[in-house]
């Protein structure tokens, strides 16, 4: 099966290399344009490296609907795979090859269509998730299904786990669903649009920390932003992003939401449903990461407030 292959992240990368092992010829890796990183310098995606590596053609295009189609077309896919791309797919190319696209998604479809599935999943608290294997057509994240597989969550598990965990899921379900195609034996199962969930970019304001929620939401939201971009609170005039935290029920802290007490080289924060939030791992404004009895040295919290 020749295969043309769309992904941009770490997350994909996975899947293009179970697609290698597997045998398959892969005709075309297309990922998104390079960025300008920190202080201008030019940063390529996890994909274009590793397909750097292995001898693959690349292609890069701000718009593969507007200028890729003629050069997928010569190179003859039997099957476009989608995988974290980051670009809506023109009728052309969704039509291009024989067998269509198939897009790897980490969520168990209909819930949490949209760019930020595993994020949202685990800001929400959820205890399951999953990844979902489907065709992909106009409509975002609305394709008939060929295989999902439900994976539960950690109760501690962060972004960068679970994230790392579903790429491994989604590359072998994809393997998979591949295999049904090439034998015919796939069957698209249609979703329920009234069950349809949606999720958005995580943003600079979906960031901060209002630690007038509960304890628990507060932490969902640092494990759904860790190990990056992070969740952040305002002290002292200063972001100071948290990295890993614990919800501390048994701790008693007096005064308003986002008060805090410094103990024997500990940091408690009273949340807004009165429970204790442990800060474990902190990074300060234009510091480095920390574990927060290194963040205590020299600092003094105890009696400030989170703005």
């Amino acid at each position: 099966m020749r295969v043309a292959f769309f992904g941009t992240p770490d997350f994909a990368v996975n899947s293009l290399r179970r697609l290698i092992e597997s045998g398959r010829e892969i005709v075309a890796v297309v990922c998104q344009p390079d960025k300008a990183g920190n202080r201008g310098k030019i940063s390529c995606c996890a994909v274009k490296n590793y397909a750097a590596e292995r001898g693959l053609k690349v292609f890069q295009f701000d718009s593969v609907s507007r200028e890729g189609a003629e050069t997928l077309r010569a190179l003859r896919p039997d099957v476009i795979v989608t995988c974290a791309f980051g670009q809506f797919l023109s009728e052309e190319i969704l039509s291009l090859a024989p067998f269509g696209v198939i897009n790897v998604h980490a969520s168990l479809l209909p819930a949490y269509r949209g760019a930020s599935p595993v994020q949202s999943a685990l800001i929400n608290g959820e205890t399951v998730t999953g990844v979902t294997i489907m065709r992909t057509v106009k409509k975002m994240d609305a394709g008939d299904i060929i295989l999902s597989e439900e994976v539960p969550v950690g109760e501690e598990e962060n972004f960068g786990g679970l994230f790392e965990r579903l790429s491994r899921v989604g590359a072998r379900l994809l393997d998979e669903a591949l295999t049904l195609l090439e034998k015919g034996n796939a069957v698209f199962t249609p979703q329920d649009d009234s069950l349809a969930t949606y999720c958005k970019k995580i943003t600079k304001e979906t960031e901060k920390i209002d630690f007038s929620m509960p304890a628990k939401k507060i932490n969902d939201l640092i494990r759904g932003l860790s190990p990056a971009p992070c969740a952040y609170g305002e002290l002292n005039g200063q972001r100071l992003k948290i990295v890993a935290a614990k919800v501390r029920a048994d701790i008693n802290i007096e005064g308003k939401a986002g008060s805090i007490v410094q103990r024997d080289g500990a940091v408690f924060v009273r949340c807004g449903d009165g429970v204790a939030l442990s800060l474990l791992e902190v990074q300060p404004q234009n510091g480095r990461k920390m574990d927060i009895k290194s963040f205590c040295n020299g600092r003094r919290t105890d009696g400030c407030v989170f703005e």
